[in-house]
């Protein structure tokens, strides 16, 4: 758990505090740039990207309440970022599966996890980026329509939405 003084702290210039509040969440911030980028190099270069832009800019975060989200935010503006560059990543299905397996402690190796994954790519940018938020990092309605400045009833309907595409699009594959 972060705690808020470890946040002011890094607010105020402590390197330590910083890196002590970056630790306990490298791991998600990477599972969540694979998600993005679809590929274990490009997905620690996003984090590493998100973490030095962080610890430059900590001090203009208003409040430390918001840290997580802001930082996640700062992720995917850099996987973005990093997509448009590319444009097209391509993996293969095997790839994918190992991937999969590395960067989302997924418990079993199946089909199904790669079709997942291909569907939630296949979803428009609003949709993935709302189901992302939602189910692989957690966050509350609440905290995805503040990040988001979007109102709560927006983020409901947009996942609601995702979920009766991701369903859709599962039962064509079937």
């Amino acid at each position: 758990m972060i705690s808020e003084i470890q946040i002011k702290k890094a607010i105020k210039g402590d390197k330590e505090a910083f890196y002590a509040i970056i630790e306990p969440i490298q791991e998600k911030l990477y599972k969540t740039a694979f998600v993005y980028v679809h590929n274990e190099q490009d997905a620690l270069d996003c984090v590493y990207e998100t973490i030095y832009k962080a610890f430059v800019s900590i001090k203009e975060l208003k409040s430390p309440t918001y840290f997580y989200t802001w930082i996640i935010k700062v992720l995917i503006n850099t996987c973005m970022d990093k997509h448009r560059q590319d444009k097209k990543i391509e993996l293969t299905n095997e790839n994918l599966l190992k991937k999969i397996t590395n960067a989302n402690d997924l418990e079993t190796n199946t089909y199904e996890n790669i079709d997942l994954m291909n569907a939630i790519k296949s979803l428009d940018k609003i949709q993935r980026d709302m189901l992302i938020l939602r189910y692989f990092e957690n966050m509350s309605l609440k905290e995805i329509s503040e990040e988001k400045n979007m109102p709560l009833g927006t983020v409901k309907s947009h996942i609601s939405r995702g979920i009766t595409s991701l369903r859709n699009i599962l039962r064509w594959e079937c």
